[in-house]
């Protein structure tokens, strides 16, 4: 984990480009509509509200600054601090939907037996 020492640039950027962030944004959503996304280096979370603001999914963040990050938490977003806890979170949320899919498959027929 690092400190990253330039938060006053990135509030300034988040500031005075607000049309060039918009636009970026913009332009990424063209090639990724309603789907989810992870910013990595999400920084103050900057993109990660334009993207809230005009697609209406709430990105989930990277950020290894542990201060920019709790930020990011702040701002209502979930943050992790490294790609295992990215994985983690994949894996654990790729069980529950299975556990989820299975316990209503059950309930659903009778006649299936899974092993």
């Amino acid at each position: 984990m690092s400190d990253y020492g330039g938060i006053k640039e990135l509030l300034l950027i988040e500031k005075y480009l607000k049309n060039y962030n918009r636009d970026l944004v913009s332009k990424l959503a063209e090639f990724l509509k309603n789907k989810e996304v992870l910013e990595f280096g999400v920084g103050i979370g900057t993109l990660a509200e334009i993207w809230k603001l005009q697609n209406g999914i709430s990105p989930e963040c990277l950020e290894i600054d542990r201060s920019l990050c709790d930020l990011v938490i702040q701002r209502g977003f979930k943050c992790y601090t490294s790609l295992d806890e990215v994985a983690r979170n994949m894996m654990e949320s790729t069980a529950q939907t299975f556990w989820s899919t299975l316990k209503m498959t059950s309930k659903c027929s009778e006649n299936y037996i899974l092993c």
